[in-house]
């Protein structure tokens, strides 16, 4: 089975740290969520809790997957330009595919929540997108790397929108900074979506993932200090 790999060879591993840092991240932001909760009794705050350990566990999964692709069971050819990256055992091959779509499956419920916590008018609008979300999922393999990320900026895109506007009404520091964090995720999926242009463009998506991650973080220890 060929799978593209889209990180340039000396970022190799380098990445992997990247998520751990991610993790590690989100984990504190889910754990102030859960202490603003128990101050508050905010629902959001209780959603934030379980999102943000969402999309730590789906860290835990994509690192699975690309230690598995950078130092185990990978050959490489080069062919022209493009490098194709295959896997020289079946098992690996189950392995990788269960790990690539659990990571997939819980970012895109993380986005998908996030999405359903900020549109509080539902409508038939919302049926629209959970079927289109459906959809995606269900096609989603080692050739859906497009459709999934651009799934991730329409949904962190509202969020994101949502969050602006609360930002311009508000003009407090702790507005700014989680606006900022969803923007910068937003955009992040973007330079992912398209990574096939020119590698160097994955390094920096996982930048500004990170970025994004740290603004949210900022956001919630301010709140908590207060």
């Amino acid at each position: 089975m060929l799978t593209l790999l889209f990180s340039p060879k000396w970022f190799y591993g380098i990445d992997i740290a990247f998520e751990i840092i991610s993790i590690i991240v989100a984990l504190l932001i889910s754990f102030y969520s859960y202490k603003l909760y128990t101050i508050s009794k905010k629902k959001e705050h209780k959603y934030f809790h379980i999102f943000f350990l969402m999309i730590a566990i789906a860290f835990v999964f994509k690192i699975m997957t690309n230690f598995d692709l950078y130092f185990d069971v990978l050959q490489t050819m080069q062919i022209g330009s493009i490098q194709v990256q295959y896997i020289s055992k079946s098992l690996s091959t189950i392995y990788r595919f269960g790990g690539l779509f659990m990571y997939r499956l819980l970012t895109a419920m993380f986005a998908y929540g996030l999405y359903m916590l900020v549109n509080k008018k539902r409508d038939r609008r919302d049926l629209l997108l959970f079927t289109y979300f459906i959809i995606v999922l269900a096609f989603l393999s080692y050739y859906g790397y497009f459709l999934f990320h651009l799934t991730m900026v329409m949904l962190l895109g509202f969020v994101s929108y949502y969050y602006y506007i609360n930002c311009k009404k508000l003009h407090t520091i702790n507005s700014r900074l989680v606006a900022s964090g969803f923007i910068m995720l937003t955009l992040a999926n973007v330079v992912f979506a398209v990574v096939e242009l020119d590698l160097v463009l994955y390094v920096l998506a996982e930048v500004l993932q990170l970025a994004g991650f740290c603004l949210l973080l900022g956001a919630f220890i301010s709140v908590i200090r207060k």
